[in-house]
Parts: structure tokens; C-alpha cells; sequence
């Protein structure tokens, strides 16, 4: 996304002019093709009065204004930090009466398959793929449009008048309210306009979701991310939907309820925004309520009440990721505060570095830690097991900041954690998150880099100075080059735990744990140069 500070010259507008078209294959081809299914979910059993048409198509238009237009693209995206297959297909049937709803169905999971199996590409291919697709679609549909305008009746252009709407609910009522789950699909795919903001990253960085790969698919832009696990994740579950649910108003039925609910807590949260950051004044935020507020929450009344024609399956499938989150939140921050309470005292670590049975080996070793602060129990047990350590020994916490990027020169934060003279460092690697993280020798090449530029800096020696630690660091690094060491700590509930804690650890955040991305993987260290370190820890 770019921000406004970034247009500036021919080239800026250029690129502007690169990502509004991708977006068309994108974001629009999401909202464009809601026309598909809105009317034939607004009205299952048929159209009963002819200016019920008029009436929902000036519902279509205000909240088209309203949502996409005034909420989000004003208002939303200001808060900036720095699936329509089967109704393409079921169109068909429309026309040919040979296809029948089978191989819609069939036609449908076909095409969805190829779709999330393109992914794999990038937004960058896919936008570009996509949208010269979706932009003859919209010719198509404009141009049925004006001829259905011309032949038929211009007058339908009266539904911009609102009084339409009052006639509307006036006429039908409680049906009217119900029809309102129909129209809300008018503005399904609006949530693909703020899609890049960080949400899987924030969660990975704060400890609520499982590890997961996050590939930067584009040299060019930031944000345009693929998550492998996620992605075939949600083709099982696209094509699972679409072969139990097979037709467009019960997939719309589950789609409103998840559309809405998106839609009402963005609201809630873009309140506190309005309160805590941008500190606006109390009636715009009482107008924002009072107008978008209301209009979402009548629409969320609405589509709930078609709750067990479909309604349930985000319910379950929020319900789904809210345990696996909360599971995962859990154990990491009872892992955390097991390993700062039993973490190793700085007398201690004193102690085993200077200890002559300890062996020192040649090279570097970086000892991966969550801790920020103090050096983890599983040092300890390495060492009590493996009496050896390196010349150089890096005690090294990847950490996520909530800011969009962290610059390359504040990367690394040093400090020693031993005397001067048993080289044992303390690194915290920062990122932000839209930072790339660099490939494996890149990272070994720029924090010994930072820390030859720590150590010069903090010892005032040149830096070719005989015998000096900066030679020494390098002298390392050239000869002997790094090791990785990775603990892989066991976590099982203590003896006397309750029954549903011993399913949390035991069973839900081990079972996530064995067959999700490992830690050697996330961090793409090579197998030979990795030293897996095993430790059971009891919470």
C-alpha cells in the first residue's frame, strides 16, 4: 500500500498506477462480482411487489456509499500502522439447462482448487493475471447494464431516492428486515481492502498463533505476503463449504454472518481509535456511532436470524481458531515466565565460562532464546550434558516489534553477558512487521558485523589491533563460521494438574506443536550447521 508521502514523482504515480490495477484482479473482483447472488438471496421465494426492486436496489446503493466508501476508504484506512466461483458457474445453469447442480459443484471445486494453488505466485502475479479478467467483466456487466437501462425502463435510476426504502419496510415489514441478509452480500469483500495490515504477523509476534511460514511473494511492495499452511488450509475448507452447502444462498447465509460481524468489531475497534489515538472530537465519534454504527449492528440482527441456514459455519470456524489461539497463548506465556523464573544467574554464568573443565571449541555458536533479560535454564542443561562451549558464544532473542520496520542499522542490540575476555554476548535481533527477514547467511554476515562494531566501540581498539577482540571475532567468524543451537523444551502439565489443563498442554498445544513449522524452519537454518538442544520443562 502505498502511503501518501510516497506519490511524489512520475515513477510514484507510476506505481500507483500498477498496484490500482492489480487490486482490480484483487480487491474489486470480490466486490464486483457480488451482484451475482445478492438479489437471488434477497429474494428465495421470488419477487412479490415490482418496487420491492426498487426499494432493495436503493438499499444496495446507500450502503455501498455508506460502507465501502465512507467507512473504509475514508475512515478505516486512515488507521494505518506506516470467493465467488460457485455463482460464476451457477450462472451457467441459467442458460444451459444440461448442467445441472452436481457439476456446478464439481466445476466449482475445480476452479477453486487452481485458484488457491496460484497463490503460491503472489498478489503481484495474481492482481496482474486476474485482473484484465475481471476488468472485461465489469465492461460485460456495465454494458448489460446500460442496454437493460435502455431497452427496459430508465426510471430505475428513482431508487436514489431513500423514500424507496422507508416504502420498502413499510410494505413488507418483518420480511424486509429478514431480506436485509441478502443485501448485505452487495458489499462482501470490503475487508480485502485493509487484508495486508499485518494481522497473521501481529498474531505470530505476540505470541498467538502457531509458527507458520510467511513468504514475501513481491521485491517490489511490502504487504504482499503467502502463508502456505493458511492457504491450503482454506482451500480444504473453500471446497469442503461448497460441496455441502452447493448453492449460492446458503453459502451467503454463512458468508453475511462473517462479512457483518468483520465489519461491527472493525467498527468497535476503529472507536477506540478515534478515543485513545487520533483523539477525536466527542461528536464525530457519536455521529460515526449513531450513523455506520446502527446500520451494521440492524444488518448483524438481521443475518443472524438465518443462523441455522448457514449462519452457523464462521461461528464455528471463529470458534475454531479462538481455541487454537487462546490454546497457544497459553502455553507460550506459561512457557515464558517458567524460563524467566528458572532462568540462569549472571554469577552462575560466570561460573560455567570460566570453568577449566568446560572445553572451549572453535567458532561461533548462537544460542536461540525467547528471553530478552538473563540466560535460559536450557543453557544450563546443555551444558551439564555437553561440557563445551564455542570460543564465542551469542546468546541471540528474535524479537517482533508492533511497528511496520525496524531500520537495518538499530537490527541488533549488544550487550555482554560475561566479563570482557570469555566473549559471551547478549543479541536481540528486532523486526518489524513488514521487515523481510533476511536469508540465513545474511544474518550470520550482519550481526558478527554488528558485533565487531559493538565490540570496537565499547573497547576503543582499532579494529586490525594484535590481539585485540575484534580480531579475534573475526579471526572466528573467517576460520570457523557459526554453529546455531535451538532448544526444542518438551512442555507437559506438572503432576497434580487439572484434567481440561492436561488436555490444553498434553494433547492440544503439543499435538499443534509436532505438526506445525518448526523453529529451524522459520528461521531457515541450514541442517549442518544446526544443534537441536532437548529439555522437558513441567508447568
Amino acid at each position: 500500500m502505498c502511503t501518501r508521502g510516497q506519490v511524489g514523482g512520475a515513477g510514484s504515480w507510476g506505481t500507483v498506477a500498477q498496484l490500482a490495477f492489480q487490486s482490480i484482479g484483487v480487491v474489486y473482483g470480490d466486490i464486483g462480482t457480488s451482484p451475482l447472488y445478492v438479489y437471488a438471496s434477497t429474494f428465495p421465494d421470488g419477487i412479490q411487489h415490482e418496487d420491492d426492486i426498487l426499494g432493495v436496489l436503493s438499499l444496495i446503493i446507500y450502503t455501498l456509499a455508506l460502507i465501502p466508501l465512507v467507512k473504509y476508504v475514508f475512515i478505516v484506512l486512515r488507521a494505518n500502522d506506516n470467493g465467488d466461483v460457485l455463482s460464476a458457474v451457477g450462472g451457467i445453469k441459467e442458460a444451459t439447462a444440461a448442467m445441472t447442480e452436481d457439476r456446478i459443484v464439481v466445476i466449482s471445486i475445480c476452479i477453486l482448487v487452481c485458484l488457491f494453488l496460484a497463490q503460491r505466485f503472489g498478489t503481484d502475479k495474481v492482481g496482474y493475471t486476474f485482473a484484465p479478467i475481471i476488468t472485461v467483466w465489469f465492461l460485460f456487466i456495465a454494458g448489460i447494464g446500460v442496454y437493460n437501462f435502455v431497452k427496459y425502463d430508465p426510471l430505475v435510476v428513482k431508487a436514489i431516492n431513500p423514500k424507496y426504502i422507508v416504502d420498502y419496510f413499510q410494505r413488507n415489514g418483518k420480511t424486509a428486515w429478514i431480506s436485509l441478509g441478502g443485501v448485505v452480500l452487495c458489499i462482501t469483500g470490503v475487508e480485502a481492502l485493509f487484508a495486508d495490515l499485518g494481522h497473521f504477523t501481529q498474531s505470530l509476534s505476540l505470541g498467538c498463533f502457531p509458527r507458520v511460514k510467511v513468504v514475501d511473494t513481491s521485491t517490489k511492495y511490502q504487504g504482499q505476503v503467502y502463508i502456505p499452511e493458511i492457504n491450503y488450509l482454506l482451500m480444504l475448507a473453500c471446497v469442503a463449504v461448497t460441496a455441502a452447502f452447493k448453492t449460492t444462498v446458503k453459502i451467503g447465509n454463512a458468508y453475511g454472518i462473517a462479512v457483518v460481524f468483520v465489519m461491527t468489531l472493525t467498527s468497535a475497534l476503529l472507536i477506540l481509535i478515534m478515543i485513545m489515538i487520533w483523539k477525536s472530537h466527542i461528536v464525530y465519534i457519536i455521529l460515526y456511532a449513531a450513523i455506520i454504527g446502527s446500520v451494521e449492528l440492524i444488518y448483524l440482527s438481521s443475518v443472524l436470524y438465518k443462523f441455522d441456514e448457514g449462519g452457523y459455519l464462521p461461528l464455528a470456524f471463529a470458534a475454531f481458531l479462538i481455541a487454537v489461539m487462546l490454546t497457544w497463548n497459553y502455553v507460550y506465556c506459561k512457557r515464558y515466565t517458567y524460563e524467566l523464573t528458572h532462568k540462569v544467574a549472571s554469577g552462575r554464568l560466570e561460573e560455567i565460562v570460566a570453568d577449566v573443565n568446560v572445553r572451549r571449541l572453535p567458532g561461533l555458536a548462537f544460542f536461540y532464546s525467547e528471553l530478552v533479560q538473563g540466560i535460559p535454564p536450557l543453557f544450563a542443561h546443555y551444558v551439564e550434558h555437553v561440557p563445551a562451549l564455542h570460543t564465542i558464544l551469542v546468546f541471540v532473542s528474535v524479537k517482533s516489534l508492533p511497528i511496520s520496520k525496524v531500520p537495518p542499522a538499530e537490527r541488533f542490540l549488544f550487550r555482554r553477558a560475561a566479563p570482557r575476555g570469555f566473549f559471551v554476548f547478549r543479541c536481540i535481533a528486532r523486526y518489524g512487521y513488514k521487515d523481510l527477514r533476511d536469508e540465513r547467511e545474511a544474518f550470520d554476515e550482519a550481526l558478527v558485523k554488528t558485533l565487531k562494531e559493538f565490540v570496537k566501540e565499547e573497547t576503543e581498539e582499532e579494529e586490525r589491533g594484535e590481539g585485540s577482540e575484534v580480531e579475534v571475532v573475526e579471526r572466528e567468524w573467517r576460520d570457523n563460521g557459526v554453529v546455531h543451537l535451538l532448544g526444542e523444551s518438551e512442555v507437559v502439565a506438572g503432576k497434580g494438574s487439572g484434567l481440561l489443563k492436561r488436555v490444553v498442554i498434553d494433547y492440544a498445544y503439543n499435538i499443534m506443536k509436532r505438526n506445525l513449522r518448526q523453529q529451524d524452519e522459520v528461521f531457515t537454518i541450514p541442517r549442518s550447521k544446526l544443534l537441536k538442544v532437548g529439555m522437558t520443562i513441567e508447568l
